[in-house]
This record gives C-alpha cells, sequence and structure tokens, in this order.
C-alpha cells in the first residue's frame, strides 16, 4: 500500500514536471518522444523507488506493536522494546528496526 502511494504521488511530480518541461514545448510529438527518452527523470524515479524498496521493511518504533511506553515510578517516562532482538535502551517513536510488526498488520 505504502508504495502504490508513492507510485501516484511520483507520478503526479512527473506529470506536473513533463506538462510544464520546456524542453518539449512548441515541438511535434515525435520529437517530444525523442527528447523524453533521453531524460534522466526515468532513471531518477527508479532509483527513488529501490531506494523505498530498501526501506520498506523498517517499522518505526511508534507503529510497532513490541514497543511500550512506562514510567520508573519517580516520574520518568521510558519506552522499550518487548522483543527479545529488538532495539535496546530506552527508544523514542522514532526509532526503528527491521524485526518490528506493525501494529494491525497479520
Amino acid at each position: 500500500m505504502q508504495e502504490e502511494k508513492l507510485v501516484e504521488l511520483l507520478d503526479g511530480l512527473m506529470s506536473t514536471a513533463c506538462d510544464n518541461c520546456k524542453k518539449i514545448e512548441g515541438v511535434s510529438q515525435e520529437k517530444a518522444d525523442e527528447i523524453c527518452v533521453g531524460c534522466p527523470a526515468g532513471d531518477r524515479l527508479c532509483a527513488i523507488l529501490n531506494e523505498n524498496n530498501r526501506y520498506s521493511k523498517i517499522v518505526l518504533c511508534g507503529e510497532c506493536e513490541y514497543y511500550r511506553k512506562d514510567n520508573d515510578c519517580q516520574g520518568n517516562e521510558f519506552a522499550y522494546c518487548r522483543l527479545n532482538n529488538g532495539l535496546d535502551e530506552s527508544i523514542n517513536s522514532n526509532d526503528g528496526c527491521s524485526r518490528g510488526k506493525r501494529k494491525g498488520c497479520n
């Protein structure tokens, strides 16, 4: 689902960029197609999607079912991971790892 949203956002971005591209302004469709084939934007889009795939397995602690908030009985709050091989020490909701499990996901 996250990848679909990213593709949708990038498609909107490229539509805007291509519609405003000065290189294809006023040329025939055939010439515009030739220009577009050499455009590096497609390669950059692939790089963005590949980078997203690299990090798509990361679960932020705040989204993870193993994330627990607690206090030390002295008024200090902290959070920790209940997973045996999860992050050690006190964590915050923006930390993350690839071992977690998103809340509500099976």
